[in-house]
């Protein structure tokens, strides 16, 4: 009897809307689609539009199974950024995270808007003891109150605000506006290498998805129930 045998190779295939995805960096398949890399120095787009960021030696960055973090709670610096000045424009992102107290950091921001020659800047971040997370588009904050719990999901975008799926009310009082940078910058202080010593950032980072276009009430319950079954958010 003639007995075949075949290699057969796994495909990846990513589980999330996937229509306007820009980049996306994932702390369980940091290498690549479905690949962890708990030595890497760097963090792969897994939709291949964006060189990998460098993460910065000084932060003391580590990675776990599913996520990237560090215990030094007097981390000044960014986790993940583009040495190279890549502009990264979006729209809506969406963020799966653990929330360390709420000390002021930049969770994400790129260059761009995401429209046809614009030069506007998204950046999404937590202010300084202030349990609300806030965007800033072009040096304009808008705040949104979140709620205390640490490990969650948030999607924010020009639609406004959702945590777990539902949505958030805008604060009556909008934040103040600060600088953002044009370059990629995950886990940061405004300008994406050093920040002020006030500006601490020891959150740890399970998900960040960017998109050219605000998703759909369904879609961003979609993207929140995947989470919710990876990491249990």
């Amino acid at each position: 009897m003639q007995i075949i045998t075949k290699n057969v190779t796994l495909v990846w295939h990513n589980p999330y809307i996937t229509d306007g995805l820009v980049a996306m960096w994932d702390g369980e398949w940091n290498a690549a689609g479905g690949i962890h890399d708990a030595s890497t120095t760097t963090w792969v787009d897994l939709t291949g539009n964006h060189r990998p960021l460098a993460i910065i030696p000084a932060s003391g960055a580590y990675w776990k199974p599913q996520s990237i973090t560090t215990e030094d709670t007097s981390c000044k610096i960014a986790y993940a950024f583009s040495p190279i000045g890549e502009r990264c424009p979006f729209v809506s992102c969406e963020i799966v995270m653990r929330r360390r107290g709420n000390n002021w950091a930049t969770l994400v921001c790129g260059g761009g808007d995401g429209t046809t020659g614009s030069s506007g800047r998204f950046a999404v971040s937590f202010a300084n003891a202030r349990s609300e997370i806030a965007k800033a588009t072009g040096g304009t904050a808008h705040a949104f109150s979140a709620t205390s719990g640490s490990l969650t999901q948030f999607h924010i975008g020009d639609g406004g605000a959702w945590e777990r799926g539902v949505p958030l009310s805008e604060s009556a009082t909008p934040m103040a506006a600060w600088p953002v940078c044009d370059t990629i910058a995950i886990g940061s202080c405004y300008n994406g290498s050093s920040g002020s010593p006030n500006y601490t950032n020891y959150h740890e980072f399970f998900s960040i998805r960017l998109y050219r276009r605000e998703l759909s009430p369904d879609e961003i319950t979609f993207n929140s129930e995947i989470d919710h079954e990876r990491f249990e958010v």
